[in-house]
């Protein structure tokens, strides 16, 4: 999994960006780097994923591979949740925090 940062801790600070958000713990729990400047936790960091696709498993994150096109800013490794019921589950942009 590309730009994942190692060895974060959950409530200490980070830089908070558009896209590469994630990190692992030192026992490979999956943190992410909130709008608020800290790492906290998430649901496990599955790969790669397309918003608005299906997923599987609710509550899991996922890095798209780029987001944009030629009308917006191309953006890498933004984060998405996978969310819904089970039946009808599909990836979507982390909501603002």
């Amino acid at each position: 999994m590309p730009n994942v940062a190692q060895n974060v801790v959950g409530g200490m600070p980070c830089t908070p960006s558009p896209g590469f958000v994630f990190g692992f713990d030192a026992q490979k729990n999956t943190l992410i780097c909130a709008a608020s400047g800290v790492w906290v936790a998430t649901g496990p960091l599955v790969g790669e994923a397309a918003n608005a696709l299906p997923c599987t498993t609710p509550g899991t994150t996922a890095q798209q591979r780029i987001a944009g096109d030629e009308w917006e800013p191309k953006v890498y490794g933004v984060p998405l949740i996978c969310t819904g019921p089970a039946d009808f589950a599909h990836w979507m942009h982390f909501p603002p925090s």
